[in-house]
């Protein structure tokens, strides 16, 4: 999960920001990128939801059906009930526990070891000017210049491991 933040340009879109995958935190609008990476780090599906909202909302939705997934996150998925509803569906979910945890989780070191590669896809993916700060309005011009640059990224040479 990345967020983006939205451009002076591309504030008060047309149909209201919540429309347009745009919220409000603190730091002004943004908007966050929940992406699924294969084990390369290359983009499978993301999502775009307003910056205030919780992510492990959103996890379902991300996921293809069909499939079971390693769904692997930090500390801000650190939930019993997304971790419930996630393996109840076969899913394996590897979340760290938050540290004001009072029970605490087990979770693979091993497997989480492997979520540096979907941080080194949203470095990869904010080396474009247009996708690090939001300057589109519109959520479809928006999400079209992620998928442009995502199969870009799929097209890199790269060592496959």
């Amino acid at each position: 999960m990345a967020h983006i933040l939205v451009h002076q340009s591309a504030a008060n879109p047309k149909g209201g920001a919540a429309a347009q995958a745009m919220g409000k935190t603190r730091g002004g609008r943004n908007t966050k990128l929940m992406a699924l990476t294969d084990r390369h780090g290359c983009l499978m599906s993301f999502l775009l939801v307003e910056g205030q909202a919780y992510e492990g909302r959103h996890v379902r939705r991300l996921l293809p059906k069909g499939r079971k997934w390693k769904v692997v996150g930090d500390k801000g998925f650190d939930s019993d009930k997304l971790r419930r509803e996630l393996e109840g569906l076969g899913h394996t979910t590897c979340f760290p526990g938050k540290k004001n945890r009072k029970r605490k989780v087990n979770y693979s070191r091993k497997l989480y070891r492997q979520r540096y590669r979907v941080e080194n896809f949203f470095c990869r993916i904010k080396r474009w000017a247009c996708l690090c700060l939001r300057r589109e309005k519109i959520f479809l011009h928006f999400s079209s210049l992620l998928a442009f640059a995502a199969v870009i990224d799929w097209m890199q040479p790269r060592v496959r491991f």
